[in-house]
């Protein structure tokens, strides 16, 4: 199975008002989309365009620093809508 990841942007600034240089840290982390598909045998499988790509990263760190991981399915609540 392979994870990629492409066409990294930050799509949303322009709704807040905030260009790339003014936006805060932690804005811009969590304002991070790019294009996630999965890939099994050379056959994507699964896409999403504006997948929050950070955010996904992050919850990811947090889970596998639990030591119950092993036992337990991850899974990604995203504060934004997928589009």
């Amino acid at each position: 199975m392979q994870f990629v990841c492409r066409n990294f942007g930050l799509s949303d600034l322009h709704r807040r008002g905030l260009t790339s240089q003014q936006a805060p840290l932690e804005v811009l982390l969590l304002d991070i989309q790019a294009e996630l598909s999965i890939w099994e045998q050379g056959q994507e499988v699964w896409s999403k365009e504006a997948f929050p790509g950070a955010e996904l990263a992050y919850h990811l760190a947090l889970w596998l620093q639990n030591p119950a991981a092993r036992h337990e399915d991850f899974a990604l609540d995203s504060y934004r809508p997928l589009r």
